[in-house]
């Protein structure tokens, strides 16, 4: 009798057992199943939706799925929380632009922060002049830092920022956005990177700077001018279809002598200055008020063609803020002086690689000729401009894998 019990016992142990494993099994799958089959159905989506142009990059949809399932049998996705610190304007670009993250305000408009969750990589945003080295997360594990080494004063603010790196104790992964010097002076960075014996993993630097080798540093776009308050176009504001009053538009500064000088000169020489919407100004305002951003936007948004004369480097704001609202960039073929690469792709190294659709000019006076020739078919001029809109899309998608790839193989691999 007492065997007979004690055999009942075991049999009761063992299916409680068997219940409390299988709720345990539930509970889990019921949490975490059904994130694992969204990410992997994403992730498909993504990979039937690319376009076959990706492939510039390298490794990037493919990588992640590939590597999906492995991860998946031994545990669900960790998430890698990313702090981004803006200390430049450009930073903007890259969150508002690429990542197309939200924005709020704080602290009366001393700090502006945002969230963004992409895969595994959830992105906590600041900047603002309320971001310092002390307000910010001490306990930061992984961080991209967005600076500003245009100018020496730039310069001296920037490695402020990168000698204090070593005061947060958990800090592991570091990358580093740039806006580079014009004539791509930028050798003072690469001590700070770990190749060098810094601690800088991966750097993103603008203009066509020779430093670039697509292992540890990777050319970035300029982007536009978030600075003078240059906004995200919404598609409802591009008139891509409809005919617009302008064939072209210049809004500049000309200095004496200089190729935009000739510009002018070519336009008003041909009758093409009423045809074209032109403000010019004979010395540079680095801010916009809201009046004159206001006119500007008119201007690309009403004009076919937007006119890019060199300044001190080729690659300009106008370039992508053309682009923004569908206006196409005709732009001089000339590399500016300086130590930026003047090898074949150059200038617009980065952009002529991804093959913008952009008109190439080497002398303003064959202007009055290519617009002439341009105007005269109204739906090529549509196509064009269909083409453009379509062509910016891409690149920012692309920018945006680009970028979160390289912070999965040179951060967290």
């Amino acid at each position: 009798m007492k065997c007979s019990l004690t055999i009942f016992g075991g049999i009761i142990i063992l299916v409680y057992c068997f219940f409390s494993l299988y709720s345990l099994y539930a509970l889990y799958d019921q949490r975490y199943g059904e994130t694992d089959k969204d990410l992997k159905q994403n992730l498909l989506s993504l990979k039937k939706t690319a376009s076959p142009r990706s492939k510039l990059f390298g490794k990037r949809i493919n990588h992640i799925s590939n590597n999906f399932s492995s991860r998946n049998e031994t545990s669900s996705i960790r998430t890698k929380n990313v702090e981004i610190w803006g200390k430049a304007a450009i930073s903007l670009y890259l969150w508002e632009h690429i990542l197309k993250g939200e924005l709020e305000s704080e602290l009366g408009g001393l700090s502006t922060y945002g969230t963004f969750t992409q895969d595994e990589l959830k992105f906590q945003f600041r900047t603002g002049p309320g971001v310092v080295q002390s307000t910010v997360p001490q306990d930061v594990e992984n961080l991209v830092l967005v600076l500003n080494g245009r100018t020496q004063e730039k310069i001296d603010f920037a490695r402020s920022w990168l000698d204090y790196l070593p005061h947060y104790s958990n800090l592991k992964n570091i990358a580093v956005v740039l806006l580079g010097n014009e004539q791509c002076n930028n050798e003072w960075i690469l001590q700070y990177l770990t190749t060098h014996g810094g601690l800088v993993k991966a750097l993103f630097i603008t203009y066509d700077t020779q430093i670039v080798d697509d292992d540890n540093i990777f050319q970035w776009p300029l982007g536009v001018a978030t600075y003078r308050g240059f906004p995200v176009v919404q598609d409802e504001a591009i008139r891509i279809n409809i005919s617009r009053p302008y064939i072209c538009n210049f809004l500049g500064t000309i200095y004496p002598g200089s190729s935009r000088e000739k510009l002018i000169n070519s336009l008003e020489g041909a009758g093409l200055d009423d045809k074209c919407f032109i403000k010019t100004r004979t010395s540079w305002e680095p801010l916009e008020s809201k009046e004159s951003l206001d006119v500007y936007k008119r201007a690309l948004a009403t004009s076919d063609f937007t006119l890019n004369p060199v300044g001190v480097n080729t690659e300009c704001y106008r370039l992508y803020e053309a682009m923004s609202y569908g206006s196409i960039p005709i732009v001089e073929d000339a590399v500016t002086e300086g130590e930026c690469d003047r090898n074949g792709n150059s200038p617009l190294r980065l952009l002529r690689k991804m093959n913008a659709p952009f008109i190439y000019i080497k002398d303003w006076n064959q202007l009055p000729d290519i617009l002439k020739n341009l105007d005269a078919n109204a739906n090529d001029v549509v196509q064009k401009r269909q083409e453009i809109v379509k062509w910016y899309r891409w690149f920012k998608q692309e920018t945006n894998q680009h970028f979160l790839s390289v912070l999965r193989d040179r951060l967290f691999k």
